[in-house]
């Protein structure tokens, strides 16, 4: 799958979990279960904003309080 980047925001996983009120490892997980989509930058994962937007959006995960840009 081919991620866009135009102008988007990338978070870390570290960014992502403190966000969603979960673990570092809950979201590395999502990320190699395919459920959230991310870009490996050197050696560390970044999720574009609109991903995580996708995410919220088609997973079960209640992201009503998350604020984004």
């Amino acid at each position: 799958m081919r991620i866009n980047l135009s102008n988007d925001k990338l978070f870390s996983v570290g960014e992502i979990s403190k966000m969603l009120g979960v673990t570092t490892a809950t979201v590395r997980n999502w990320i190699y279960a395919e459920k959230l989509q991310a870009i490996k930058v050197s050696h560390v994962y970044r999720i574009p904003e609109q991903e995580l937007k996708h995410f919220i959006k088609e997973s079960s995960y209640d992201g009503s309080q998350i604020e984004l840009s």
